[in-house]
């Protein structure tokens, strides 16, 4: 099944859900686990191995999903920058955040997880200010059923987390596009396409504006696991 394709039935059997776990997810302290669906740079194996232990022994999917557009606004703090081996910088600071809309419209892709509650204390480190919104999720491939999921998203003017004004990280882009490199090229174009700057603008159109160019293993460099 083409990426098309599987957004046109995903868009069909997209439906809302109600339960919405708020920073710091309290409520989730006593569950066993939960479907994740990672949009970031926790994409990348080497990258997600020391937050994910638990949740990494069985691999994730590659899925689709929807409810929110996913797009460069969480500002990263100088702790975070220093994990992407990235200096601070004004502007260039920028991490990506799940604008949630609930729409089944707004898609994008991910990897799909199966979170354990013994990785929940590193990943509510690691993603201070980031809800836990539902979204709907198929196979990248179009097959089997859909499934109901959540998704790190940071609320806009709620906890300054987001920031409408700065740039992405290239250091954070570049392990994030590593991502879903690794996944397929089909995989990556649609990341291309469906990744936003605050002004509206995808990845790939900011992509060809600078001039980027990127090459395998690009991504080795920014990979330091803390």
């Amino acid at each position: 099944m083409t990426p098309n394709a599987a957004r046109e039935r995903l868009t069909k059997e997209c439906r809302a859900r109600r339960d919405t776990h708020l920073y710091p997810w309290p409520r989730l302290t006593a569950q066993q686990s939960i479907f994740v669906v990672l949009y970031c740079p926790l994409m990348h194996d080497r990258h997600a191995a020391d937050i994910l232990r638990a949740s990494l022994v069985v691999p994730g999917q590659s899925v689709l999903a929807c409810g929110g557009r996913r797009v460069f606004q969480y500002r990263l703090s100088p702790a975070e920058l220093a994990v992407y081996g990235a200096d601070p910088h004004p502007s260039e600071c920028a991490g990506l955040n799940l604008s949630w809309t609930s729409s089944p419209s707004d898609v994008f892709n991910g990897r799909l997880i199966t979170l354990h509650a013994d990785d929940l204390a590193a990943l509510r480190r690691r993603h201070a200010g980031y809800d836990l919104q539902p979204v709907t999720c198929i196979n990248w491939n179009g097959e089997g059923d859909a499934v109901q999921a959540f998704a790190l998203s940071c609320p806009d003017g709620i906890r300054g987390c987001v920031d409408r004004s700065i740039r992405p990280c290239r250091p954070y882009y570049t392990l994030a596009r590593a991502s879903a490199a690794a996944v397929s090229p089909a995989f990556l174009e649609f990341f291309l396409d469906t990744t936003y700057l605050n002004d509206g603008s995808t990845v790939r159109e900011w992509e060809q504006a600078h001039g980027y160019e990127f090459r395998p293993g690009d991504d080795v460099r920014y990979v330091r696991g803390r």
